[in-house]
């Protein structure tokens, strides 16, 4: 028997802002608006499409590392969003410049909801350099509609443990009499 432990990888520094800002209007640091730990989202701190912004723009995050689980089973794209309107979000993850998956959600409602995308096995594997993971969130549609995202993160299996402490896996080895 094991145990399965899961990394974060969250954003930690802005690659780009595009047109988005935070909460305070501000354009730099949004990292810093959606990286949250744990399930409880801060809503009163968010990134946000402004009205009569392009039809199109993208905000591009670098994501802390992670190791590498020789895996590759659940791993997630999670993230916390609401629109004003009816624009769309295509969220992107890329492994440095190659992407790994985009993924369009035309369905954003009015209220926040943790969306979920999971990547296949194929996904997972075309990942090569988990120290370099970037994720994009790019708003589609008509420029006076709103995005507003306040936490993303991509989610994978850390290595297995065997079950039973760090002490009885020693006994188990036979570190101790």
């Amino acid at each position: 028997e094991s145990l399965m432990a899961l990394q974060y990888a969250r954003p930690d520094a802005d690659l780009a802002a595009g047109d988005w800002v935070d909460n305070a209007s501000g354009t730099s640091n949004l990292y810093s608006k959606i990286d949250e730990a744990g399930s409880a989202v801060d809503s009163s701190d968010h990134i946000k499409t402004e009205q009569m912004m392009p039809a199109e723009t993208t905000v591009k995050f670098r994501l802390s590392d992670v190791d590498d689980p020789s895996r590759s089973d659940l791993h997630q794209i999670k993230y916390t969003a609401k629109r004003v309107g009816a624009r769309d979000l295509t969220v992107t993850l890329y492994d440095g410049a190659s992407s790994i998956v985009a993924n369009t959600n035309s369905s954003l409602t009015t209220s926040y909801v943790e969306y979920t995308i999971t990547l296949t096995a194929g996904q997972a594997n075309s990942i090569g350099d988990y120290t370099d993971l970037r994720l994009w969130f790019t708003a589609v549609g008509t420029s006076s509609e709103v995005i507003l995202i306040s936490q993303a993160f991509v989610e994978v299996p850390s290595e297995e443990v065997p079950a039973g402490g760090v002490a009885a896996n020693a006994l188990a080895l036979g570190l101790f009499d």
